[in-house]
């Protein structure tokens, strides 16, 4: 099997990632569920968050995995990724991920519409808009850095178009991590700012139209990318 394969099998077969058994046998796809009907629109209280970055720890590598791949392989897959590993004996540990309650079994955020919906809706032509996954989350939450980069681009919209709202910040991956689209939030970072795994880049805003239920984070990711390979 080819690194990369492994990679990607390492990746997202690390089982610290909850997700459904359906979901894990096509790592592309996501949840396909409309925004309109992932939040409640009688809870409209904003979430008192904290603008402290998120603790990134060190969590074990699955030893099954371990075992199918054997430990020099899955230890490269991941360093190949940009991931930090620690190895003592035949363990290894991870670090420079996301917890992934963070967005799994966490009550603040839900997943909205992923690479699918997005194609649907059709309201891009580039991974930016198109390879995307909407965490849904009420107005004033804030986010925090899926990786490790520094800003490349950042704007703010002047438009009617009502599916274009808040900053618009890329962020050019480092040591490995992949480039990272973030919008629908208010930013207070600059081009040439550098972000770690789990600082914060802003808060969300309220959609145009007034909808807290429809507030979210949309994420868009380089085609071959999974939003789940950023999560430990």
């Amino acid at each position: 099997m080819e690194l990369r394969e492994i990679i990607k099998k390492v990746l997202y077969e690390q089982p610290g990632v909850a997700l459904p058994p359906d979901m894990r046998k096509n790592p592309v796809t996501q949840s396909q569920s409309n925004t309109s009907t992932t939040s409640s629109s009688s809870n409209t209280t904003n979430t008192t968050t904290t603008s402290n970055s998120v603790n990134i720890d060190f969590v074990d590598v699955n030893q099954d995995l371990i075992d199918a791949y054997g430990i020099v392989l899955v230890k490269q897959a991941y360093e190949k990724a940009g991931i930090t590993v620690k190895q003592e004996g035949d363990k290894l540990q991870i670090k420079g991920l996301l917890p992934n309650s963070y967005f799994y079994n966490n009550s603040t955020w839900k997943f909205g519409r992923g690479p699918e919906g997005h194609k649907e809706i059709g309201t891009g032509d580039s991974w930016h808009s198109l390879n995307a996954w909407d965490m849904m989350a009420h107005s004033g939450t804030q986010a925090h850095s899926l990786t490790h980069g520094k800003v490349s681009q950042k704007s703010r919209p002047k438009t009617d178009n009502i599916f274009l709202w808040g900053d618009q910040m890329t962020v050019q991956g480092i040591g490995g991590y992949p480039d990272i689209y973030y919008t629908h939030i208010t930013s207070p970072l600059n081009v040439g700012d550098e972000v770690f795994v789990g600082s914060p880049i802003g808060t969300i805003d309220l959609p145009k139209n007034g909808k807290e239920e429809l507030s979210h984070l949309h994420i868009g990711l380089p085609y071959g990318y999974d939003i789940k390979s950023l999560l430990s």
